[in-house]
């Protein structure tokens, strides 16, 4: 009993091997009986049939798509079939080139597919894709076998030329136009312009349809980059104009302070000069007013919660400084006008207060000098450049 069901066993496996390779040499001589009916016919309708029906289009982009085969049949109409063959015994997902109607048993469907492929091993393959790298967006379909004459010359032209087929016809039963969704027209109506539509798609691609729209986008690609090239020109002029522009800018306000520092006595390494002098006017002297920080506006210099959540300003420290001014026509705490001049440091005044204490603070001396004049951007010729920095 147990001999007859190892024998049975056998029968049944190779019954299914046998199967397995009939029917591949099924869809090889498929293939083969498509290829010569193509060839023959140079059919386009029938030509962007076949590749739509043994193949299948992937893309994410529409700049990077690629077509994979579906079958024997499509490596029969193919160019390359060394290629097509070893790209799908180097990797795992070689059961899409394999007939689906196998299921379970696609492995043994893709072996016998090497009979086809005419490939002895993997090794084999691993050799000849050393040196040979998948170049073909279509898998290598032999279109210009196919078509007539100046259908198509290129991958590109082929891919549009299945797309216009595709949006025109393929979604639609039996490679029908759109003509059929109008509910308007009646079937004798449908069926002319259907065949009116198929006859518009063959003079366009016979006219070198595809062609023209490739060369057409090719065209506006190039415009476009010409576009960018030049917009990316003339912002460079305009960065290098702008960085020229800071540069004499900034030369000009180093230059004149140097000259601003020798008319006040100053050495030009000295940092004895201040044009942001600000602050309210809290005493008065015969001579000038004492300002001292202004932290009136503490919500501009930052709070925080102290530990007590009493509210604390963070970044305002009363400072008081004596400003030497003959514009001493100020009420008390009226804020300081520095009057855009340039104040140079002048040591430090004392002053008595009231309970007897000196005091001894910084104290500056107005000149007749603009802030302006030591500012890079009063020098600029550009005034829309908002930094040099």
């Amino acid at each position: 009993m147990k001999i007859f069901l190892t024998i049975l066993t056998c029968v049944i496996m190779l019954s299914s091997c046998e199967t397995i390779k009939q029917n591949l040499k099924n869809n090889a001589d498929i293939g083969q009986e498509l290829d010569i009916k193509l060839t023959n016919e140079k059919n386009i309708f029938e030509t962007l049939n076949a590749f739509n029906t043994h193949y299948t289009l992937y893309t994410n982009d529409p700049q990077k798509i690629y077509a994979r085969p579906q079958g024997a049949e499509a490596v029969i109409l193919s160019t390359n079939r060394k290629q097509l063959c070893c790209d799908f015994f180097a990797n795992y997902t070689k059961k899409i080139y394999c007939d689906r109607t196998y299921g379970k048993d696609f492995e043994k469907s893709c072996e016998g597919l090497k009979e086809i492929c005419e490939i002895n091993d993997e090794d084999e393959c691993k050799l000849y894709l050393r040196n040979n790298k998948n170049t073909s967006m279509i898998a290598y379909f032999n279109y210009k076998k196919y078509l007539p004459e100046g259908v198509a010359n290129s991958e590109p032209e082929f891919l549009a030329l299945y797309h216009k087929f595709d949006d025109t016809f393929i979604w639609n039963s039996n490679n029908a136009s759109s003509c059929i969704y109008n509910s308007q027209l009646t079937k004798k109506e449908t069926q002319q312009c259907n065949e009116q539509a198929k006859k518009d798609f063959v003079a366009w691609a016979m006219s070198g349809g595809a062609r023209n729209q490739i060369n057409e986008k090719i065209k506006l690609t190039k415009i476009a980059e010409q576009k960018k090239k030049e917009q990316q020109a003339i912002q460079k002029a305009k960065t290098d104009a702008q960085k020229a522009d800071c540069k004499q800018a900034i030369e000009k306000a180093q230059q004149r302070l140097k000259q601003i520092k020798t008319s006040l006595g100053l050495n030009v390494n000295e940092k004895n000069l201040s044009y942001n002098l600000m602050g309210k006017v809290v005493d008065f002297t015969n001579n000038g007013v004492i300002i001292s920080t202004d932290c009136s506006g503490i919500w501009a210099n930052g709070w925080m919660f102290g530990d007590l959540g009493i509210l604390a300003a963070t970044n305002c420290k009363e400072e008081r400084t004596f400003i030497y001014t003959k514009n001493t026509d100020y009420a008390t705490n009226d804020k300081f006008n520095n009057k855009g001049l340039l104040y140079k440091k002048a040591g430090n005044f004392r002053y008595t207060t009231i309970i007897g204490s000196t005091m001894s603070i910084p104290a500056y001396k107005e000149t007749q000098y603009k802030a302006s004049e030591i500012s890079y951007k009063t020098y600029l010729k550009d005034k829309t450049i908002k930094s040099c920095e």
